[in-house]
């Protein structure tokens, strides 16, 4: 999909956010690694969790992130593995805070750029974002295999940190899945 407007721009982020949790709780060994099948995505081979349950819980989780992106809110997303009793041990961080700021009637709104000569003209896709992405599981997969081994039965949270002027959501903190 290209990137051509703030909406689309969202949905490829989240979409990578999606497989970064897999990927993260597969690498971390947060669940069982025979709760994950062989999957693709951006032409790279993936990891992804079967249990109907876990995939619910991430699904809400990047769809909440989703909400706030799209109003433009996030400073970071986080990827929080947490011990049994409760100490933050690993921290994945996604910064967005450099996001373009567009307003609510934007967000389908083509993105322009302004040449030089003052010309606009509309944005175009980026011709390596799929590398891009590959290249941040790739990265994702070699980072935590150079971490220590977690202590059993760690479980996980998905965070978000909001601009200074933003509101909070009013919503619904999930327990993360217990299989």
């Amino acid at each position: 999909m290209p990137i051509d407007t703030y909406a689309n721009l969202i949905t490829s982020f989240t979409d990578l956010l999606l497989v970064s949790i897999h990927t993260i709780l597969y690498e971390r060994e947060i669940y069982p690694s025979t709760l994950f099948i062989a999957a693709r995505k951006y032409n790279h081979p993936v990891r992804q969790a079967r249990h109907p349950l876990v995939c619910q819980w991430i699904q809400e989780a990047v769809d909440a992130c989703a909400e706030e992106l799209m109003k433009c809110t996030v400073d970071l997303v986080a990827v929080n593995v947490i011990s049994q009793t409760n100490k933050p041990l690993e921290r994945f961080v996604f910064d967005v805070s450099r996001f373009p700021v567009v307003a609510a009637s934007d967000l389908h709104s083509p993105f322009v750029i302004t040449d030089e000569d003052g010309n606009e003209r509309v944005a175009e896709s980026q011709a390596d974002l799929e590398e891009q992405m590959r290249a941040v599981i790739t990265k994702l997969s070699y980072s935590t295999a150079k971490l220590g081994k977690l202590p059993r039965d760690c479980t996980f949270s998905v965070s978000m940190e909001l601009k200074d002027e933003a509101t909070a959501p009013e919503g619904v903190c999930w327990d993360e899945p217990r299989l």
